[in-house]
C-alpha cells in the first residue's frame, strides 16, 4: 500500500478554504463553484444547498450591497486518507453595506463560525465535498 503525503493533502485542502473566502468576498462565484465536487453541499442555519445549480442560485441571491471579508484561522485536519479528509477551520466574518462610493461601515465582526469540511479527491484534484457552517458567536445573537 502506497503511503499518503499528508502534508500535500493538507496544503491543497487548506488552499480550498482560503480560496473560498477570497472568491466569495470578491463575488467570483464561478470560481467558488469550481472548489466543490459536482454534488457538493453547503449548509448553515437556515440554508442547505447541494449541487452546483443550487449553490449558484444561492450565491446569485446574495444582496449586491453586502461587502464581506472572511478571515480564516488555520485549518485543523481531523481525519485523512488517500481519498478523503475532514477538517475544521475557525472563521471570523466581517460584513458591511456598500453605499454610493463610501467605504462600508464596520461596527463589529458579524460572526465567528466553524467550517466543518469534508474534502474529496477527484479527477480534477481535491475539492470540497461538503461544508457545514456552525455558528460559534454572532452579532445580535441571543
Amino acid at each position: 500500500m502506497k503511503a499518503i503525503d499528508c502534508a500535500e493533502i493538507e496544503r491543497q485542502c487548506s488552499q480550498l478554504v482560503a480560496k473560498f473566502a477570497l472568491y466569495v468576498d470578491h463575488r467570483r462565484y464561478a470560481d467558488v463553484l469550481a472548489l466543490f465536487t459536482s454534488d457538493g453541499s453547503f449548509s448553515r442555519p437556515g440554508l442547505s444547498v447541494s449541487g452546483r445549480q443550487q449553490m449558484s442560485a444561492w450565491l446569485d441571491s446574495r444582496p449586491g450591497n453586502w461587502v464581506t471579508c472572511h478571515f480564516c484561522g488555520p485549518t485543523v485536519f481531523e481525519t485523512m486518507d488517500a481519498g478523503e479528509a475532514r477538517a475544521v477551520t475557525c472563521v471570523t466574518v466581517y460584513q458591511g453595506e456598500e453605499s454610493a462610493g463610501s467605504i462600508p461601515r464596520l461596527e463589529l465582526p458579524a460572526a465567528l463560525v466553524e467550517y466543518q469540511d469534508v474534502f474529496r479527491r477527484t479527477d480534477d484534484g481535491w475539492r470540497i465535498a461538503s461544508r457545514n457552517v456552525k455558528p460559534i458567536m454572532a452579532k445580535g445573537a441571543s
